[in-house]
């Protein structure tokens, strides 16, 4: 018996999934948030200076192998925007002695 028919955002065009009974569900929604005043610097203080973690280059030291993962395609993400100024993290990682293999 099916308790909840739900459409997901997926792909271009969405899903229907039907989730099975015996299992309490709860759907959450994403909330709005008002764009960001200078987005790129905000964007370069958070690479620089990350909330909860060391920086970059502090958790790549002594390290010998690195992955860095980006959203693909099939997420809703501005990589057109976002990609060059991780570019710096790379270089980051390279100032410390780690090299890029694609």
């Amino acid at each position: 018996m099916v308790v909840m028919k739900l459409d997901l955002a997926f792909g271009k065009t969405g899903i229907a999934v039907d989730l099975p009974d015996g299992f309490r569900y709860r759907v959450l929604e994403a909330r709005s948030a008002r764009p960001l005043p200078d987005w790129r610097s905000s964007l370069e203080s958070a690479l620089d200076r990350p909330i909860g973690s060391p920086p970059l280059a502090e958790l790549a030291r002594g390290k010998r192998t690195v992955a860095i993962s980006i959203c693909d395609i099939t997420r809703p993400a501005p990589n057109r925007l976002v990609v060059p100024p991780c570019c710096a993290g790379w270089r980051t990682l390279a100032s410390c002695g780690r090299t890029s293999q694609f």
